[in-house]
């Protein structure tokens, strides 16, 4: 796609370049795709150069791509991007070194209404297709470095941060004010009273369950914490019994995009509520 294509997009150029630089956040509109291989698609990154450190990048992709920031949180360093394009397909490169076999790679692709083109000796080129819907992206600095989250709703800064608490966390919030710590997409929840007492128990009958400086949850670059505890809860359905695990951690909580965390006590550990789509889960670079 050409660059004159680009320029015709719905978006306000002069607008989305100012919303940035008041936060302020490093924004650079590339004059090319990200995925060369689907230029029409709305397509974001985080990049980070040795001259001007980090900054977000941004393609918009087809003229029909809407783009524009809803608001701006300089306090936070935080502002709220909205994108809405039309339902069209695009083709992907999913390495082989990403998942364990071709059924993983299968199973995501087709939950998402996609399919498998073709398979080299090194990778899959998968077709999927973009959301129609209106979209929201939280961007900006979150510690040390810059990040981008889907959120489920929000067009404030503080309306995002909102949607990104889980049920848990924010009942917890609720009568523990003040008690709920964070690090990057990881909420530490303090017990309840029945939650501490079924935990003290499962400890009394497996003294061995506390792992040390083990991950709290999935992923290529996990938080670690010198203390951790992964209760495998079972819950009954009408129909099955299907595992809910719950995880624990105390002590020093340390990731190299974020400041360490010190847990004085036992906390649950909760994943935030950003969209993962399975397109995140096939680690597509226009969902950064």
């Amino acid at each position: 796609m050409s660059v004159q294509n680009t320029e015709c997009a719905r978006f306000d150029r002069a607008q989305l370049k100012e919303s940035f630089s008041k936060v302020p956040v490093g924004l650079k509109l590339l004059g090319g795709s990200i995925n060369p291989g689907s230029p029409s698609i709305f397509q974001m990154n985080i990049h980070n150069s040795r001259q001007f450190g980090e900054y977000v990048q941004i393609w918009p992709g087809d003229r029909k791509n809407e783009i524009e920031v809803l608001s701006i949180d300089r306090s936070l360093v935080q502002l709220v991007l909205r994108v809405k394009e039309p339902r069209r397909p695009y083709v992907e490169v999913v390495k082989k070194s990403a998942f364990e076999s071709a059924d993983a790679v299968a199973k995501r692709v087709h939950a998402a209404g996609g399919r498998i083109l073709r398979e080299t000796r090194y990778d899959w080129r998968v077709e999927l297709w973009t959301p129609e819907f209106d979209r929201r992206y939280l961007c900006g600095r979150d510690d040390i470095h810059l990040f981008i989250a889907q959120v489920q709703v929000g067009d404030t800064v503080a309306q995002a941060h909102e949607s990104l608490k889980p049920e848990l966390v924010k009942q917890r919030e609720a009568v523990m004010p003040g008690s709920i710590e964070r690090q990057g997409e990881w909420f530490f929840v303090p017990l309840s009273e029945e939650e501490s007492q079924r935990f003290d128990e499962h400890l009394n009958a497996c003294p061995r369950a506390v792992k040390k400086r083990a991950p709290v949850g999935a992923g290529g670059r996990p938080h670690v914490a010198d203390n951790v505890v992964t209760i495998d809860r079972r819950v009954r359905s009408k129909r099955r019994e299907y595992r809910r695990p719950e995880v624990y951690a105390r002590g020093l909580v340390v990731h190299p995009d974020h400041r360490n965390l010190h847990l004085r006590e036992w906390k649950r550990v909760v994943r935030n509520a950003e969209i993962r789509t399975t397109n995140d889960q096939l680690r597509l670079s226009w969902i950064d």
